[in-house]
């Protein structure tokens, strides 16, 4: 599973994914600033069981087990039968919290090209 971010110019980029739902990690680390600000209390509402779906602008992240289904909050919208978190990309917490690292330590110096490849238990971030 891949998904690739190019920086065509500072108004263009183009993203593409394979399988297509991974294409929601895209729109999930567009708020990885708002997402690394909550770590300490999302994690601590996990562990405490206070709460197991949590919302941000347009994406959320929905516990289950040892992972994070990650959704889109508008997908299917018109369909009251619809659960975005059951169309979402499944992935391991510790796994998401440690590429919202690396992403971050990435995400401001001048790259042209991002390739986040996953494999179902890590994402490994290539970054030109």
């Amino acid at each position: 599973m891949i998904l690739t971010i190019e920086k065509k110019d500072k108004n263009h980029t183009i993203i593409t994914s394979n399988p297509l739902d991974m294409g929601v990690l895209f729109d999930f680390l567009e708020e990885y600033g708002l997402v690394m600000a909550l770590q300490k209390s999302i994690e601590e509402d996990i562990k405490n069981k206070a709460y197991s779906d949590f919302t941000f602008n347009s994406t959320g992240i929905k516990v289950k087990g040892d992972n994070f289904i990650i959704y889109d909050l508008f997908s299917g919208e018109d369909d009251e039968d619809y659960y975005p978190e059951e169309h979402g990309f499944e992935v391991p917490q510790q796994a998401l919290w440690k590429l919202l690292e690396e992403y971050d330590k990435a995400v401001d110096t001048s790259w042209k090209k991002m390739e986040i490849s996953f494999d179902g238990k890590e994402f490994e971030l290539k970054v030109e």
